[in-house]
């Protein structure tokens, strides 16, 4: 399966961060890339993906890349071929980034994006969206 990464649950995993309610973010993406190494699944990151990675945790695309390897998590660098179509995301009110992620998810030809943030993505019925510890 191609799998559409929202940057949040790399950060997430990286910070340790720890959600609302004392709810184990870090956790929930740790159980999450263990059962994507085990499903040999294919983890999708988009220039958009590192340039948020590197811009709230100051880590390059090499390092991540690391990260994931380190993990036994298959991943493939995406570039954006051509113009996205961001539009339908954005008359249904899903912001901007939110759309882009969309758009990119679907031109990579992915069955899914995961995320830790589902209500920026609920007013779009084109892609399936899952948190990391829904993901099956």
């Amino acid at each position: 399966m191609r799998i559409y990464l929202d940057s949040c649950v790399f950060i997430s995993f990286v910070k340790k961060e720890v959600g609302f309610h004392w709810r184990g973010l870090f956790i929930e993406a740790d159980g999450f890339f263990e059962r994507v190494g085990k499903n040999e699944d294919t983890v999708v990151l988009s220039e958009l993906f590192f340039n948020e990675v590197r811009k709230i945790i100051q880590m390059e695309a090499e390092d991540v890349v690391g990260v994931f390897d380190a993990l036994h998590v298959k991943t493939e660098r995406y570039s954006v071929r051509g113009a996205l179509f961001t539009r339908q995301f954005k008359q249904k009110g899903i912001h901007q980034m939110d759309a882009t992620h969309l758009a990119i998810s679907i031109q990579a030809e992915c069955q899914c994006v995961v995320t830790f943030n589902l209500k920026d993505f609920e007013r779009q019925q084109i892609i399936q969206v899952y948190e990391p510890a829904t993901f099956q």
